[in-house]
Protein backbone atom coordinates (compact mmCIF):
# COMPACT_ATOMS: atom_id res chain seq x y z
CA UNK A 1 0.00 0.00 0.00
CA UNK A 2 1.26 3.26 -0.84
CA UNK A 3 0.79 6.09 1.66
CA UNK A 4 1.70 10.25 1.31
CA UNK A 5 3.58 11.21 4.25
CA UNK A 6 1.22 14.40 5.98
CA UNK A 7 2.63 15.94 8.50
CA UNK A 8 1.27 19.34 9.35
CA UNK A 9 4.64 19.58 11.52
CA UNK A 10 6.89 19.57 8.65
CA UNK A 11 7.42 21.35 5.99
CA UNK A 12 5.19 21.05 2.71
CA UNK A 13 8.25 20.78 0.69
CA UNK A 14 9.45 18.09 2.28
CA UNK A 15 8.24 15.14 0.25
CA UNK A 16 7.53 11.63 1.57
CA UNK A 17 5.67 8.29 0.68
CA UNK A 18 5.30 5.22 2.85
CA UNK A 19 5.16 1.89 0.61
CA UNK A 20 3.72 -0.73 2.71
CA UNK A 21 7.00 -0.48 5.80
CA UNK A 22 9.33 1.53 3.62
CA UNK A 23 9.45 5.20 4.09
CA UNK A 24 11.23 7.25 1.49
CA UNK A 25 11.67 11.01 2.16
CA UNK A 26 13.23 13.73 0.09
CA UNK A 27 14.04 17.20 0.22
CA UNK A 28 15.20 17.38 4.06
CA UNK A 29 16.99 20.74 4.27
CA UNK A 30 18.29 22.17 7.10
CA UNK A 31 15.49 24.64 7.89
CA UNK A 32 14.78 25.43 11.45
CA UNK A 33 10.92 24.28 12.24
CA UNK A 34 10.15 27.62 14.21
CA UNK A 35 10.77 30.15 11.27
CA UNK A 36 11.16 28.37 8.57
CA UNK A 37 14.79 29.45 7.69
CA UNK A 38 18.00 27.68 7.11
CA UNK A 39 19.37 27.53 10.71
CA UNK A 40 22.98 28.86 10.32
CA UNK A 41 25.65 29.42 7.29
CA UNK A 42 27.84 26.76 9.23
CA UNK A 43 27.46 23.19 7.18
CA UNK A 44 27.85 21.17 10.18
CA UNK A 45 25.00 23.17 11.66
CA UNK A 46 22.92 22.42 8.74
CA UNK A 47 23.23 18.94 8.72
CA UNK A 48 23.00 18.55 12.61
CA UNK A 49 19.32 20.02 11.80
CA UNK A 50 18.84 18.10 9.21
CA UNK A 51 19.22 14.53 11.29
CA UNK A 52 16.56 16.43 14.19
CA UNK A 53 14.37 17.28 11.85
CA UNK A 54 14.33 13.96 9.77
CA UNK A 55 14.63 12.60 13.56
CA UNK A 56 11.45 13.99 14.80
CA UNK A 57 9.66 13.29 11.73
CA UNK A 58 10.64 9.53 11.66
CA UNK A 59 9.57 8.93 15.28
CA UNK A 60 5.86 10.37 14.74
CA UNK A 61 5.77 7.52 12.17
CA UNK A 62 7.05 5.01 14.79
CA UNK A 63 10.85 4.83 13.19
CA UNK A 64 13.68 5.77 14.26
CA UNK A 65 17.09 6.69 12.88
CA UNK A 66 18.17 2.92 13.44
CA UNK A 67 15.22 2.26 10.40
CA UNK A 68 17.68 4.28 7.89
CA UNK A 69 18.82 2.06 5.48
CA UNK A 70 19.94 4.49 2.15
CA UNK A 71 21.45 8.41 2.28
CA UNK A 72 21.71 10.44 -0.10
CA UNK A 73 23.64 13.41 0.58
CA UNK A 74 23.33 16.83 -1.38
CA UNK A 75 26.50 19.14 -1.08
CA UNK A 76 27.33 21.97 -2.43
CA UNK A 77 31.21 21.73 -2.18
CA UNK A 78 32.51 18.82 -1.45
CA UNK A 79 35.27 20.26 0.35
CA UNK A 80 33.15 20.12 3.50
CA UNK A 81 32.82 16.78 3.76
CA UNK A 82 35.11 16.44 6.89
CA UNK A 83 32.06 18.31 8.70
CA UNK A 84 29.24 16.29 7.50
CA UNK A 85 31.19 13.02 8.37
CA UNK A 86 31.24 14.33 11.53
CA UNK A 87 27.85 15.07 12.09
CA UNK A 88 27.49 12.29 10.29
CA UNK A 89 28.77 9.72 12.34
CA UNK A 90 27.54 11.18 15.14
CA UNK A 91 23.72 9.86 14.07
CA UNK A 92 24.59 6.82 12.10
CA UNK A 93 28.13 5.17 12.51
CA UNK A 94 26.69 2.45 13.99
CA UNK A 95 23.56 1.68 11.76
CA UNK A 96 26.21 2.29 8.54
CA UNK A 97 23.52 2.68 6.13
CA UNK A 98 23.89 2.58 2.40
CA UNK A 99 25.45 5.87 1.25
CA UNK A 100 25.56 8.34 -1.79
CA UNK A 101 27.31 11.66 -1.53
CA UNK A 102 26.86 13.90 -4.34
CA UNK A 103 28.65 17.37 -5.27
CA UNK A 104 25.59 20.15 -6.80
CA UNK A 105 25.33 23.56 -7.97
CA UNK A 106 22.19 24.52 -6.26
CA UNK A 107 20.27 23.51 -3.44
CA UNK A 108 16.61 24.78 -2.39
CA UNK A 109 17.07 27.80 -0.29
CA UNK A 110 20.29 27.80 -1.23
CA UNK A 111 21.48 25.42 1.82
CA UNK A 112 24.48 24.03 1.53
CA UNK A 113 23.46 20.36 2.20
CA UNK A 114 20.42 18.27 1.24
CA UNK A 115 19.50 14.61 2.32
CA UNK A 116 17.03 11.90 1.11
CA UNK A 117 16.73 8.90 2.71
CA UNK A 118 15.01 4.88 2.97
CA UNK A 119 13.94 4.23 6.25
CA UNK A 120 12.79 0.18 6.48
CA UNK A 121 11.39 -2.02 9.17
Amino acid sequence: MKKKINNTDFLASIGGIKVNGTIFLSRQVPLSLENMEIVSKDISEQIEQIFKNTQNLLESMEYSLKDIVKVSIYMKNMNDFIKVKKVYRKYLENINPARTLLEVSHLPKNSKIMMDLVAAK
